[in-house]
C-alpha cells in the first residue's frame, strides 16, 4: 500500500497550533514585554528546545523504514459487534454512574437552573477535579474510546455511517460537564481519526474547520457564560475569553518556572506513582495541581514542556519531546501501512496530545495512558489478521 500525503500529520498539526506562541517567543527576543519578565530567557529556552525536539522526533520517525505487512483481512462482523457492544455497554454504565454521582451530591441535573454548570464546577473542584474514581471512573473514561472506535470502524466500512453518528453523538453527550477537557480532547481525537491518511481538498478541510470552530465557540461560549467567566454571551466576549485561554499559558509558565512548584512531587512518572500507591499502599507524593497566576486574569494552564522541564530539567525536555514526536509520527506511518486500529488510535491520541500541548500535558495523564492501554488490548481482537501464507 502506497503511503499518501495527508493534511493531518503530527508535524503539521503541532506547528499550526504552536504558530502563534512561536511568533510570540520570537518577538520576545527582540522586544521585551512585561508579560514575560520574571524568567523570560528560561521560558524561551525551554519552549524552543521542546519545539525543536518534537520536530526532530517527527523527522527521525519519517526516516525509519516500515517493515509491517499490508496484506490483511478484516476481523469478522461478530468480533466487531462484540467489541463495540462491550465498550458501549461499559461506557454507558460509566455515564450513568456519573449522573448518579452528581445527583447524590445534590445537583439537579435535569432542572432548568441557569447556575447548574457553576454549581457543578464548584463541586468538582471540591472533589479534586472529578466525581468518579476507581472502576466507575475507568468505565466513564471509555467514552472517548467508544467515539474513536466508532469512527474508525465507519471509515473502514465496518460500521454504517448512521450507527457511527449515533454512537459518536451519544458519547459526546455523556461527556458534557463543566470539566470540558475530555469532551474537547475526544473531539480532536475524532477529527484526527477521520482525516489522518486522507487526501482531502482544501474546500473540504476549510468547511470542516469552519463547522468545528462554530460548534467549539458555541459550546465554549455557552459554558463560559453559565460558569460565570464571561459577562455577556456575545461573539466579542467569547473570542476574548478563548484567546485568553490560548495565549495566557506562557505567562503562567513565566510566573512558575523559577519557583519550587512541582519540586517535591512525581511529574513525568506520576501515573506509575499513583498505581504504586494504590497497589502497595505507598505514599509517593503526587500533586500536579497548578496555582493560579495573574496574567492579568488568573490562569493555571501550562505548556507540556513545562512539565517535562520540571520532571527532568533540560534533558527531560529533550528526551520527552523527542519521544512524543517520534511515537506520534511512527504510529501515524504504521497506520497508513496497516490500517490497524492500534496504530490508528495511538496516532490519534498522540496527535491530540501534540495539539493541546500548548496549554497542557496529556502524555503524562492517567487517562491518556489508560486510553492507549485499552486500545492496545482491543486491537488484539480488532486488528486485521495477516493472511496465512
Amino acid at each position: 500500500m502506497q503511503l499518501v500525503i495527508s493534511a493531518v500529520t503530527p508535524a503539521k498539526v503541532f506547528l499550526i497550533v504552536w504558530l502563534v506562541p512561536i511568533g510570540r517567543l520570537i518577538s520576545e527576543l527582540f522586544i521585551e514585554t512585561p508579560d514575560l519578565a520574571a524568567n523570560r530567557d528560561l521560558v524561551i529556552g525551554v519552549c524552543a528546545i521542546g519545539i525543536v525536539s518534537v520536530l526532530a522526533g517527527c523527522l527521525l520517525a519519517n526516516n525509519v523504514k516500515i517493515h509491517a505487512k499490508s496484506d490483511y483481512i478484516a476481523p469478522s462482523r461478530m468480533t466487531i459487534r462484540v467489541i463495540l457492544s462491550t465498550v458501549a455497554l461499559l461506557a454507558t454504565i460509566g455515564g450513568l454512574l456519573s449522573i448518579r454521582a452528581w445527583l447524590n451530591l445534590g445537583v439537579a441535573l435535569f432542572s432548568p437552573n441557569i447556575d447548574l454548570f457553576s454549581q457543578m464546577n464548584v463541586i468538582a473542584t471540591e472533589e479534586g477535579g472529578g466525581v468518579l474514581s476507581g472502576v466507575a471512573g475507568r468505565f466513564f473514561s471509555l467514552l472517548p474510546v467508544l467515539l474513536v472506535l466508532s469512527l474508525y470502524l465507519c471509515r473502514h466500512g465496518q460500521l454504517k455511517r448512521y450507527d457511527a453518528i449515533v454512537l459518536g453523538t451519544y458519547s459526546l453527550v455523556l461527556m458534557i460537564s463543566p470539566r470540558r477537557a475530555m469532551l474537547f480532547w475526544s473531539t480532536i481525537a475524532a477529527l484526527v481519526i477521520w482525516f489522518q491518511g486522507k487526501e482531502e481538498s482544501w474546500k473540504t478541510l476549510a468547511a470542516t474547520a469552519v463547522v468545528t470552530l462554530v460548534l467549539f465557540f458555541s459550546y465554549f461560549g455557552v459554558t463560559q457564560f453559565y460558569l460565570g467567566k464571561i459577562e455577556n454571551l456575545d461573539i466579542d466576549h467569547i473570542l476574548e475569553s478563548a484567546l485568553y485561554y490560548y495565549s495566557s499559558n506562557l505567562v503562567v509558565m513565566d510566573g512558575l518556572i523559577g519557583t519550587d512548584h512541582f519540586s517535591s512531587t512525581w511529574v513525568i512518572l506520576n501515573s506509575p506513582a499513583r498505581v504504586i500507591n494504590v497497589i502497595f499502599d505507598a505514599s509517593l507524593d503526587v500533586d500536579l495541581s497548578v496555582p493560579f497566576v495573574p496574567t492579568p486574569e488568573p490562569g493555571n494552564t501550562l505548556p507540556a514542556f513545562y512539565y517535562f522541564y520540571k520532571g527532568g530539567g533540560f534533558p527531560g525536555v529533550i528526551v520527552c519531546s523527542l519521544a512524543v514526536g517520534f511515537i506520534a509520527t511512527y504510529m501515524y506511518r504504521m497506520y497508513l501501512k496497516t490500517r490497524a486500529f492500534v496504530y490508528a488510535s495511538m496516532s490519534a491520541f498522540f496527535m491530540m496530545g501534540l495539539i493541546v500541548s500548548v496549554r497542557e500535558c496529556m502524555f503524562i495523564t492517567y487517562d491518556f495512558l489508560y486510553w492507549i492501554a485499552v486500545s492496545a488490548v482491543m486491537s488484539f481482537w480488532l486488528s486485521p489478521r495477516a493472511r496465512s501464507q
